[in-house]
């Protein structure tokens, strides 16, 4: 049974930390001189470091790659040797970066000999996906593919120190239509992937560097996003001054509706200083059905303080729980006391301190 590219991405992401590896195993990616032409045409990557020691091969073809980059875009330069090449074969590219925290996700992307394949939700988001630039073309010996992956294809990062990147590459190799694939593959058996160094300069677009409680990177359509410890964006930094509408965008792929929840959380409050702050809500309902409660799942409420193309989470609390209920109330005085009503009863009070609300009391009245 061939091993998926999703599955080993995840054991890849939940696995234990691994010891450090000898820094000669890590493959500086170079930066090229022009901007290669996404063709198909390798030769403008000449000058890239081959990301395989040795060709990765099966009984009727093998796989080789390299890296380089040029600003801001790693470009992949992959070459199949296939005495039969069908439009059945499926070449994937996984990516993702250990260094950036268990949670952070990969990415999977597919190519075949017509280009682009579509990938699953669950291997890349939908804009992800579209970043990919990519040239599949028919060599004599079998196929050549040339990939562009700006920012927003690229998984998460680590947000100090170096950029480390596992690669992984699979073809699937089918003789005929009707015969299994044969699975070719960079990481056979679960062998380490492949660790690239990205250069500093696949950060360009990121103007601000983010404080040191952020983690991890990630670019997103409308600018950046900085995790810490939480699944929850810690930090954000948009190509263009903040609204409520593009905050969301940024913060979730599907943040909730606070009316369609029946939580009466305002869109927008006021610090006695004068700064806005913001308010999103994620997470998953537990109430999805009037007789059961999913004890497993919440509705977080997640306040930021934004200063112009700059949002900053100044908390997280939960908004609708099977403990609390829903929160039939959320105040910020001209004091700086916020404070959280539910439908159970509880009352939960925050200070403003600085630069992020604090609790101030425990229990309920």
């Amino acid at each position: 049974m061939l091993t998926s590219l999703p599955a080993l991405l995840l054991a890849l992401a939940v696995a234990p930390a691994s010891p450090a590896r000898d820094e000669a195993s890590v493959r500086r990616v170079p930066e090229l001189a022009h901007r290669p032409r996404v063709d198909g045409e390798l030769r403008d990557l000449m000058g890239a470091t081959p990301v395989v020691a040795r060709a990765a091969a099966g009984p009727s073809a093998s796989l080789t790659g390299r890296a380089a980059v040029y600003g801001d875009t790693l470009y992949l330069g992959i070459e199949i040797t296939d005495d039969q090449p069908i439009t059945a074969d499926l070449l994937s590219v996984s990516l993702h970066s250990p260094e950036a925290g268990v949670t952070a996700p990969g990415r999977v992307f597919h190519f075949g000999s017509d280009g682009k394949r579509p990938s699953s939700p669950d291997e890349a988001p939908a804009w992800a996906q579209a970043a990919v630039e990519a040239a599949v073309q028919r060599t004599p010996s079998g196929l050549a593919a040339e990939v562009a992956l700006p920012p927003l294809a690229l998984p998460r990062l680590p947000a100090h120190g170096p950029l480390l990147l596992d690669l992984c590459l699979a073809y699937d190799d089918r003789d005929g239509d009707e015969v299994d694939a044969q699975r070719i593959t960079t990481c056979p058996g679960g062998a380490s992937p492949v660790r690239l160094e990205l250069p500093e300069s696949v950060l360009a677009t990121l103007k601000q560097r983010p404080p040191p409680e952020v983690l991890s990177l990630e670019a997103r359509p409308g600018g950046w996003v900085g995790f810490g410890e939480r699944l929850d964006p810690r930090w954000i930094l948009a190509d263009r001054a903040l609204t409520l509408p593009s905050l969301r965008a940024l913060v979730s792929d599907a943040a909730l509706d606070p009316a369609a929840l029946r939580l009466y959380v305002p869109d927008r409050m006021t610090l006695p200083n004068g700064g806005a702050i913001l308010a999103v809500l994620s997470g998953q309902d537990p109430f999805e059905t009037e007789e059961t409660c999913a004890a497993d799942r919440e509705v977080r409420l997640l306040l930021y303080r934004v200063r112009g193309r700059m949002a900053e989470r100044v908390l997280e609390w939960p908004a609708r729980t099977c403990a609390l209920g829903r929160a039939l109330s959320v105040t910020l005085d001209p004091a700086g006391e916020l404070t959280v009503g539910y439908s159970s009863g509880a009352t939960v009070r925050f200070l403003w301190s600085r630069d992020h609300f604090e609790r101030t009391e425990y229990g309920s009245r």
